[in-house]
């Protein structure tokens, strides 16, 4: 399926898997995902579309890049001050990133458990949020892990266009 691009930041050259790339302890682990400039304001609704981080992770997560969407996210998590409605819908990104990261390696029960604690905080929020078309995402990553569809689901992004169209095969 087409997979959509935000940004015109190089997807990293490799998927970090733990236990199958380098060590979490390496620097050069991080050096992998480009630096990414900094929103002078606390993300949120109003401003998600000028955050490069947020529309880097959004590529990473269309890419099948789960640790990296997990890193990239981490930081906008920490920032919105992790309980806020913004922190818990962008953990739950985080916690289904890293259930189809999972699911990718074989671990059935570790991505159920973190889709289960995921979609909750990702149904949080309803009509369109950051950008996202809630019940249409929700629906997705349903269907997914349900294994009613064989394709990964993505994020499309409302309200603000793409920078390219490419296939994935």
């Amino acid at each position: 399926p087409d997979r959509k691009r935000y940004t015109n930041s190089p997807l990293p050259s490799y998927k970090f898997i733990s236990g199958k790339t380098m060590s979490t302890n390496s620097d050069s682990q991080k050096s992998h995902i480009p630096e990414l400039p900094e929103m002078e304001q606390v993300f949120g609704p109003d401003n998600w579309m000028n955050s490069q981080r947020y529309l880097y992770a959004v590529d990473l997560f269309n890419y099948a890049f789960w640790w990296e969407t997990h890193e990239v996210l981490e930081k906008l998590w920490l920032g919105t001050g992790r309980i806020s409605p913004t922190a818990i819908f962008i953990q739950g990104i985080i916690q289904i990133a890293a259930a189809l990261l999972k699911n990718s390696q074989g671990i059935s029960r570790g991505s159920q458990n973190l889709c289960a604690k995921g979609l909750p905080k990702v149904r949080s929020q309803s009509g369109l949020f950051l950008g996202i078309d809630i019940e249409q995402f929700t629906h997705e990553l349903e269907a997914y892990f349900s294994g009613e569809i064989v394709d990964l689901p993505q994020i499309v992004l409302n309200g603000i266009g793409t920078v390219d169209e490419i296939k994935i095969k």
